[in-house]
């Protein structure tokens, strides 16, 4: 069962035979006579793993790590908000508590089984992007959405009068020259 914090505390027990000695992060533990101990709202701060050293009769020693989780819901952050962008932006989304995030283009909600996102991606096309992160407790984010449109405008020469793209209805474009706007279009 995963160690879960609450407020800056956990609780937790355990059993140790035929174990002498318990230390959580170098703090010796009471070990009752069946060999079981329990920890109640140890002060955590914000660690995120704890380590126990244990003892057996023998005087053999090992370690062992435990992450330590919040039930707090997973926070998606994309780098692009909803908009118009030029083919090939690069889009990333980044989920707090390590989680994993999941995400559709089809409009329907993603599920732990919809695709996983890995980082970065190239946006080359229009796309309804929903997502949600779901960590190691099984905890949900808010379902995300994004609408990326892109454009790409062809290159053109200056002797040109001519310049083509293709864009999404309604986008103004503004064409630039040594820092000047010489055109504009709606």
């Amino acid at each position: 069962e995963p160690i879960v914090e609450t407020d800056g505390k956990v609780t937790l027990s355990g059993a140790t035979v035929p174990v002498v000695d318990v230390t959580l992060e170098g703090e010796k533990l009471n070990i009752n006579t069946d060999g079981t101990f329990r920890v109640k709202d140890y002060p955590i701060g914000i660690k995120r793993k704890l380590t126990f050293e244990f003892r057996d009769i023998f005087g053999n020693a090992w370690t062992k790590t435990y992450d330590v989780f919040d039930r707090s819901k997973p926070v998606v952050t994309p780098s692009l908000s909803s908009g118009i962008y030029a083919k090939g932006r690069i889009l990333s989304l980044n989920a707090t508590k390590n989680a994993k995030i999941y995400y559709t283009t089809d409009g329907s909600d993603p599920t732990d089984m919809s695709q996983v996102f890995n980082g970065e991606t190239e946006v080359h096309e229009g796309v309804n992007l929903r997502y949600v992160a779901i960590d190691a407790l099984n905890i949900q984010s808010d379902v995300g959405e994004l609408n990326l449109y892109t454009y790409e405008v062809e290159p053109f020469l200056e002797e040109s009068n001519t310049i083509k793209g293709t864009g999404t209805p309604g986008m103004n474009v503004n064409v630039l020259k040594d820092g000047k706007s010489i055109a504009n279009t709606v």
